[in-house]
């Protein structure tokens, strides 16, 4: 109305979409065939009520419109399709040139863990082939599973062309029975998954399922590195136009990054993953067509990204010459804390720390054509991985002390991640990591006959076979090319080397590792405090809940949201670990005063105090929460948990077709196994009962602090007090006999056995 228009109006016909103003046609667009929606206005802001009406004139189309508008497509189809070929069959004469391939060379024999990982690849195809379809349209192109340009298709389409090409490394090697299909099938698929994957990149113009190419995305680096490193495999056994197309695929991919700068993210959101799979593109190209007039730009880019990719912020101005050039010179962007830790999904994850197991892929492509792998591969690398081994479990998993969004048994990522350190660093304490996983997940195979690793319910992301499939296509490479690496560690060797107490202050997190236990709190993003048992299966035991301890409370009006602390302290004297913290619950209502105390010889002692900050009406108050798993897990005592209390003993079964139910407890105290004993200062611990997966897990839980009702409370009025004590690896006995005494006071304060725990919260000090 500004400007004086009156009409706007949208005219379809079938082919495209016209715009005018006022009866005169300022813009069409050939590609808008049809409108789902119309939106009028924004529901974002005040922007509605400029117009007076919508009027909608439908027309049917007779049938002559309609054959020659079927007929006009097909021959826009056709003239595309043909356009594509034809740039295909043009650059054909560059393949003896400049998108000539390296040979993939510098094999070794076979290694008895490169036997393994061929084994349980071969047994991957069980899972993949059924999955496999016809693209509609196209002879001779293959898709698994998905049709289309977002990651979920693309992503997991070119790491089953990897697992392919992989087996066709060692024919005489490959097993058709353990299989399931002969290894002319693995050829033929994996040569179609090849020409549907290169053809529908946007470098070659070929639609996908969804009517776009894939490329150009913030991840599509990584899936060309899979899609082009598998080509490379199998180069030779590609016709020349599927050669063509993967190199104009694998061209583009890299060439995008020559001009673009890496990324910069620290706090909650790291750009450390998108820098290092981005390095992956350049350096694929670089080692893959060594001629090309851009090689030498690709290599310097691919530093650039590899260097940025675990860059700390005083990085930025470091002298220290890596590569031919001093650090400060590349690197422009920092990704993680000062202490090496690092953030993703808005907490500190171990699963993202691991994205330095995509620097070392690089020697997947850097040694088979000789060339050194660029130091700046491992920037920051090895300081990184000893945080990280700080949070994996003796069995090849992750201490989630921050929480878990993915799923809790990522077994896949240690493998990788210490299976390839252990080789390019010569680390033994990696190379046990990498065993003790591959154990883990042997036993997690053998439930299925099709090679999977998990089942549906188990895992958060749907391509996680695919995903750990790739792992082994990786591996068995990497053994290969550079052969098993170190004889690993002991398991008291390496359980010694983690033992201590760790404090991250950027991270917000504190981690205690001893014989008899593996305690931890974290105060950022959210709090939560958890318990493990001491042993090789205890990741199977205690679930990350991101309420672990703090737990959750009902206020009227007010949701139980994330927990902000606003204050924490932390004491380590030798090996105890001691944190005080002021948490606000509920949107500021609540005051949660806590003090978290972890002593060398077992007891773990939680004093909890939530007071008032306004008038409020508290629900209900369970705190105190100790979150355990109870699945059918065969490295685990399989969907059950003994549970005894002072009234009794009880069979908790984990997957059920029964109702969810919460018993109460009498007494003061409970046994988990025998494994873990907890006992409250007050009575009426309740046991939650779950019977159900959710979130990729079966979390139920043990609360020592359960209040129903509670009441009205005024500014500054006590909602509860309450003592925990933790008791990792005591008997129902031993708990039993363990009472814990609450000391009133205007700090927090109990008493257990011989130990008396006190602490002021407000000047952030603990005494014991």
């Amino acid at each position: 109305r500004t400007l004086g228009w009156h009409r706007i109006s949208f005219l379809l016909d079938g082919r495209r979409t016209a715009l005018s103003i006022d009866g005169e046609q300022v813009m069409v667009n050939e590609r808008l065939r049809r409108l789902d929606s119309i939106m009028l206005g924004s529901p974002w802001d005040a922007s509605t009520g400029w117009y007076d009406d919508l009027t909608i004139e439908p027309r049917d189309l007779s049938d002559a419109e309609l054959a020659a508008i079927d007929a006009a497509d097909r021959a826009e189809r056709a003239a595309a399709r043909q356009a594509r070929i034809d740039a295909l069959t043009a650059d054909r004469s560059r393949l003896g040139g400049e998108l000539k391939a390296a040979t993939y060379g510098h094999l070794g024999a076979t290694t008895p863990l490169a036997e393994e990982y061929h084994r349980r690849l071969s047994r991957y195809v069980r899972y993949h082939q059924p999955g496999m379809r016809d693209f509609a349209g196209e002879p001779g192109l293959r898709f698994h599973k998905s049709d289309n340009s977002q990651e979920h298709a693309v992503r997991q389409n070119a790491t089953t062309a990897l697992c392919y090409a992989t087996l066709l490394l060692e024919p005489g090697r490959y097993d058709a029975q353990l299989a399931g299909v002969p290894l002319s099938t693995v050829e033929g698929e994996a040569k179609a998954l090849l020409r549907y994957l290169s053809y529908t990149h946007v470098a070659n113009g070929w639609p996908t399922g969804d009517g776009k190419p894939w490329g150009n995305h913030w991840q599509s680096a990584l899936w060309m590195r899979y899609a082009g490193h598998a080509a490379w495999l199998m180069w030779d056994k590609l016709d020349p136009d599927l050669q063509a197309a993967v190199a104009r695929m694998v061209v583009q991919e890299a060439d995008r990054f020559i001009p673009r700068p890496p990324d910069s993210g620290i706090r909650f959101d790291t750009k450390a993953e998108e820098n290092a799979w981005n390095a992956l593109a350049p350096a694929l190209a670089t080692c893959m067509f060594p001629d090309h007039p851009h090689a030498a730009q690709r290599q310097e880019r691919a530093i650039v990204y590899l260097i940025n990719s675990f860059p700390r912020e005083a990085d930025r101005t470091l002298a220290r010459v890596i590569d031919g050039k001093p650090a400060r010179d590349r690197i422009t962007a920092a990704c993680i804390w000062p202490d090496f830790t690092l953030e993703n999904h808005g907490r500190v994850h171990p699963d993202y720390l691991g994205c330095i197991g995509l620097m070392e892929w690089n020697a997947l492509v850097y040694l088979p054509v000789g060339r050194p792998i660029p130091e700046s591969t491992f920037f920051n690398v090895p300081e990184c991985y000893s945080v990280l081994q700080r949070l994996w479990s003796p069995n090849g998993s992750a201490y989630y002390i921050n929480g878990q969004d993915w799923w809790p048994h990522r077994h896949d990522s240690p493998l990788s991640v210490a299976g390839m350190h252990a080789v390019v660093r010569n680390d033994a304490g990696a190379a046990f990591v990498a065993r003790s996983a591959l154990a883990a997940t042997a036993k997690m195979h053998a439930r299925f006959d099709d090679g999977r690793l998990w089942a549906r319910e188990e895992v958060a992301y749907p391509n996680a076979e695919e995903e750990m499939a790739a792992r082994y296509a990786e591996l068995y490479l990497l053994h290969r090319l550079a052969g098993d690496g170190p004889p690993p560690a002991t398991a008291a060797a390496w359980q010694a080397q983690q033992r201590g107490v760790f404090v991250s202050e950027p991270g917000g997190f504190a981690v205690q590792r001893l014989a008899g236990k593996t305690a931890s709190f974290s105060w950022a993003n959210g709090a939560m405090g958890l318990v493990w048992p001491a042993g090789d299966d205890d990741t199977w035991f205690t679930s990350p809940s991101e309420r672990g301890l703090v737990g959750r409370i009902a206020v009227a009006g007010q949701p139980d949201d994330r927990p902000v602390t606003k204050a924490h302290a932390v004491q380590v004297k030798g090996d105890a670990l001691a944190v005080t913290a002021q948490i606000d619950r509920c949107g500021g209502t609540v005051r949660q005063e806590i003090a978290f105390v972890s002593l060398p010889d077992a007891p773990v002692i939680y004093l909890e105090r939530l007071t008032a900050r306004k008038a409020v009406t508290v629900d209900s108050v369970d705190t105190g929460l100790v979150p355990i798993l109870n699945e059918p897990m065969p490295n685990a005592r399989p969907n059950h948990r003994r549970l005894e209390h002072a009234g009794g003993q009880v069979d908790i079964v984990g997957v059920s077709a029964d109702p969810a139910r919460t018993l109460d407890l009498p007494g003061a105290w409970a046994c988990l196994d025998g494994r873990l004993g907890v006992v409250s200062s007050r009575a009426g611990l309740v046991y939650q009962d779950n019977n159900r997966w959710q979130g990729a897990r079966l979390e139920e839980t043990l609360i020592a602090n359960h209040r129903v009702k509670p009441g009205a409370f005024e500014p500054g009025q006590v909602i509860s007090e309450v003592a925990v004590v933790l008791l990792p690896g005591a008997d129902a006995k031993a708990t039993a006999a363990a009472p814990v005494t609450w000391v009133p006071g205007a700090g927090l304060g109990a008493r257990f056995g011989a130990v008396t725990v006190t602490a002021d919260v407000g000047k952030g000090e603990v005494g014991w």
